[in-house]
């Protein structure tokens, strides 16, 4: 921020520039992210298809999927849970903020 040259007017310091910077990370941008990143991870068509195929009691042959697919599950509740911790946060849409995918969980959405 610059002086204006007003009397009394100063710079801001680096706390309250970071303060401002953090008042902008709204719960509203964070739940956005949290579910970009869900998005991301498996598509629409994708949980279509894999509704269909838990409607379908496809799923439940294979004891391997059912793991997966309450992995997944659990995987989605951390991302819901982190929300509200990363309100305030800058690095609210770095990577290292968020519960990572292991790279089953992403094969098997892959799959759908």
């Amino acid at each position: 921020m610059s002086n204006t040259g007003i009397p009394g007017d100063r710079q801001a310091t680096d706390a309250e520039v970071a303060a401002w910077l953090a008042s902008l990370v709204t719960i509203d941008r964070v739940q956005a992210e949290c579910q970009r990143r869900i998005d991301a991870a498996i598509g629409l068509n994708a949980k279509l298809n894999l509704l269909g195929t838990m409607v379908a009691n496809l799923i439940t042959a294979n004891h391997a999927d059912d793991a997966n697919f309450l992995a997944s599950m659990q995987w989605i509740a951390s991302m819901k849970g982190a929300v509200e911790g990363l309100v305030g946060n800058v690095a609210f849409d770095q990577d290292a903020s968020w519960p990572p995918l292991s790279d089953a969980l992403k094969a098997f959405g892959a799959r759908f």
